[in-house]
C-alpha cells in the first residue's frame, strides 16, 4: 500500500488547483483524488517509458495526505432542492420579503 502511486497527466493541466490524475478501471482522467487509479510501481514505470512527457508518478502516501475534500460548484443544483426540504435558503434569491 505505502508504495502504489497516482500517474498525472502532465499534458491536461488542471481543473481549477486539482491536477489530473489517471481514473480508476480506466475510465478516462479525473481531478478527484478518490476516483483516481492506484498503480503498482513497476506497472506505472511501464507507462512512464511509454510516454514520460506526459506521465509522471506521485506516492499516494503523500499525496493522500496532503488532498482536501472540496465540494464541486456544479452540484449546486442538487442542494438547491434539498435545503429547501430543510427550509435553508439555499442560495436562492428571495426578493418578496
Amino acid at each position: 500500500e505505502g508504495d502504489v502511486c497516482y500517474l498525472r497527466n502532465k499534458n491536461a493541466g488542471y481543473l481549477g488547483n486539482a491536477p489530473i490524475w489517471w481514473a480508476k478501471d480506466g475510465r478516462g482522467y479525473t481531478a478527484y483524488i478518490e476516483n483516481a487509479e492506484r498503480w503498482d510501481p513497476k506497472e506505472a514505470e511501464k507507462m512512464i517509458k511509454q510516454d514520460h512527457e506526459k506521465w509522471e508518478a506521485w506516492p499516494c502516501v503523500v499525496i493522500d495526505r496532503l488532498s482536501h475534500r472540496v465540494f464541486d460548484a456544479q452540484d449546486f443544483h442538487i442542494v438547491i432542492d434539498e435545503c429547501e426540504k430543510f427550509k435553508i435558503d439555499g442560495g436562492k434569491d428571495d426578493t418578496t420579503k
